[in-house]
């Protein structure tokens, strides 16, 4: 379309924009989406219908230049898409998890954190402060940072997990 006549230099950029971001318009709000065909003959229509409105009303703003616009989008969502039908998402398929693998990440995390550095931390804490100065501070620090990286470490893989 020739859209020289109808629309001062001005707005041309505006316009320009407007008829990039049409796909979008039409699109971007939807459960779901359209057949390729569909968006073609959506964004085809759009652009007759500004074409026509800016031959009949000419506008002289970008604010009226806007406004058609929102009109000519707001009648596609309340006329039904135009008629055209809309395509349900296609679901996700989410791979079966391995029970063995969860029981293992949570008793490493139980485990390490119980045992291992719940030791380090009693056997540094008592030594720290019975003996300040003579290097289990060091130790008291790395047993904290350690306890705090694991369960760190255990957020990070399970963050995506879901009670199922």
């Amino acid at each position: 379309m020739n859209w020289e006549p109808i629309i001062n230099k001005n707005l041309a950029t505006q316009l320009e924009q407007i008829l990039e971001n049409a796909h979008a318009d039409f699109t971007a709000n939807l459960e779901g989406g359209f057949l390729q065909k569909d968006i073609e003959e959506i964004i085809s229509r759009s652009h007759t219908q500004l074409y026509n409105a800016l031959t009949t009303r000419p506008v002289n703003t970008s604010h009226e230049l806007a406004k058609v616009w929102n009109q000519i989008v707001t009648d596609f969502y309340q006329n039904n898409y135009w008629g055209h039908p809309l395509q349900a998402k296609a679901e996700k398929t989410v791979s079966p998890s391995n029970p063995e693998s969860h029981l293992a990440n949570y008793l490493r995390v139980f485990l390490v954190p119980t045992l291992l550095l719940k030791g380090c931390l009693l056997y540094f804490g008592l030594n720290y402060s019975n003996n300040p100065g003579e290097g289990y501070g060091w130790g008291l620090i790395v047993a904290i940072v350690l306890s705090l990286f694991n369960f760190g470490l255990f957020i990070w893989k399970t963050r995506n997990n879901t009670d199922e």
